[in-house]
């Protein structure tokens, strides 16, 4: 037998005991919780009349178009053009963290959507399941074009970390020389006391803002994943830039993401399965702004990158009840996020006719994306 693909599915094995272990407390969790929501909802809510104009209006084109390069100017990805080299780094002032509080004003200033997901501890541990639910589909942490022959000293960033669950993870793929820093825009998820180990840092970062200089140009490596509901078109070059300004010369950054927009319908009405009319405003109300998902090569090329590696697949057909009931958890934070009283109504009732359906046998339809591009040497 091949050793190394012994030793490639070793992770996946590890990593099923977790997802079934957390699957099983997150299936209680769902079911105590919207179990609640049926007893409220199991009416129609009350909508406007009009509603059909409310929530349904027929957009002008469909606002996802993967064939079609960015409005930014971003040029079409080119697999066989080589990326520009000795890209200079840019050297920001540094700039002061920003508080949590300020963060919705921070985000509409910046064209940013508002996050619209919790962070109390359901929300922590529904992360949790989405790590281990990504970590067993795809049996990796770092892809496998990241050559990781010299483990000591190495430098590792994740940006968006969260709760930190996924560098915790692959600290213990390291030897203590290692450093992994995570980075999040809020610290309400970091764990209070030092868990994971003293090469393990958790500290607040702006990706959309100019970078502080002790993390320009320190990393190995630098991670990122499922921006689809923080960044938009005219957003995310600018978080792609700063990525890069945070790699060494030779660097590699590797980009995690989900894409379920394109998948989902671009029109709808009241007559329309509850799962459509919500994934039609999840789509086109909530984030309608995301090309970007689909062209995320190109970004890399924009910013410098040298795409080595690019992939889209669906997840394995084991994982889709639980990665489909991960999603239903985040809409029912996304409902708590939503000011609007009808609105807030409507989509719970939606939601909970969703859930339903899902009991029924109805799975979310998706891809994951994974992106690893490398920083050029530059010369000496």
């Amino acid at each position: 037998m091949d050793r190394s693909r012994t030793q490639s599915r070793r992770p996946l094995i590890k990593c099923t005991v977790s997802v079934t272990a957390i699957w099983r407390a997150y299936r209680a969790i769902l079911g105590n919780s919207l179990s609640r929501l049926n007893l409220r909802y199991q009416t129609t809510v009350s909508v406007p009349h009009n509603i059909d104009a409310a929530f349904f209006p027929k957009p002008t084109h469909s606002p996802y178009q993967p064939e079609t390069p960015s409005k930014m100017g971003v040029p079409a990805y080119q697999p066989e053009t080589p990326s520009k080299k000795g890209v200079p780094l840019s050297r920001a002032p540094i700039e002061k963290e920003t508080s949590v509080e300020k963060e919705t004003l921070d985000a509409e200033l910046s064209n940013n959507p508002p996050y619209m997901l919790g962070r109390d501890y359901q929300a922590s541990a529904r992360l949790a399941l989405l790590h281990c639910l990504n970590h067993a589909s795809n049996g990796f942490l770092l892809h496998p074009s990241i050559p990781l022959a010299n483990r000591e000293n190495l430098r590792v960033a994740d940006v968006g970390c969260g709760t930190g669950l996924w560098l915790a993870s692959l600290a213990r793929e390291m030897p203590a020389s290692a450093r992994l820093d995570g980075f999040d825009i809020s610290d309400q998820q970091f764990p209070r006391e030092n868990i994971y180990g003293d090469n393990v840092s958790l500290s607040t970062l702006d990706i959309f803002k100019p970078l502080p200089r002790h993390v320009l140009a320190k990393y190995d490596v630098v991670h990122i994943r499922y921006f689809m509901g923080i960044a938009v078109n005219d957003s995310v070059q600018i978080a792609m830039d700063n990525l890069n300004a945070m790699l060494k010369p030779g660097g590699y950054l590797q980009w995690d993401e989900e894409d379920s927009l394109s998948k989902m319908p671009v029109f709808a009405s009241k007559t329309d399965a509850a799962q459509a009319q919500l994934r039609w405003y999840i789509r086109n109300r909530l984030w309608p702004n995301t090309e970007w998902i689909n062209n995320i090569p190109a970004h890399f090329q924009q910013s410098g990158l040298h795409v080595i590696h690019h992939s889209s697949h669906p997840p394995l057909p084991l994982y889709r009840k639980p990665w489909t009931e991960d999603f239903l958890l985040a809409y029912a934070e996304v409902a708590n996020s939503l000011e609007n009283e009808n609105e807030r109504l409507w989509f719970q009732d939606m939601h909970a006719r969703t859930v339903r359906d899902a009991a029924n046998g109805w799975n979310l339809d998706w891809e994951l994306i994974i992106c690893v591009g490398r920083k050029a040497v530059v010369a000496a």
